[in-house]
């Protein structure tokens, strides 16, 4: 697969001392960026898409590895309007590549095919393409 638009993770500040992430101020969160660790990035997305599933579905699905391999396209800022006032948000295109994935894992990566990924996917953030 690979990003069509830019995936954001935000780390909120409860998981700063977890990831080891040191931001310059003490906001409520933080982008992903490539300044931070990467399994910040890996836990976040992994964990939103499992959310987002088991709130459509109303399972309970417990937070599990599903991307394999990661290629780093780049880093990007977008500026978005929200509530009337312009706000940069930062992002960062991939290609994530798959060997094996197990019925359960194909289910959860075809939702977040379908829904997007990481975060703010109702302004466009986060949806991918697959690539044969």
């Amino acid at each position: 697969m690979i990003t069509a638009t830019p995936i954001l993770v935000r780390i909120p500040r409860e998981n700063y001392e977890r990831y080891g992430v040191k931001p310059p101020r003490d906001y409520a969160y933080v982008y992903w960026r490539k300044m931070y660790p990467f399994n910040a990035f890996v836990k976040q997305l992994e964990d939103n898409l499992i959310k987002k599933y088991n709130d459509f579905y109303g399972s309970a699905l417990e937070p599990a590895p599903i991307f394999e391999q990661f290629m780093s396209e780049k880093q990007v800022c977008n500026h978005v309007i929200i509530e009337g006032k312009e706000v940069r948000v930062f992002g960062s295109l991939w290609k994530f590549i798959f060997n094996y994935l197990s019925k359960e894992q194909q289910n959860i990566l075809q939702f977040g095919l379908d829904v997007g990924f990481g975060e703010m996917n109702s302004l466009g953030f986060g949806f991918m393409n697959i690539v044969k």
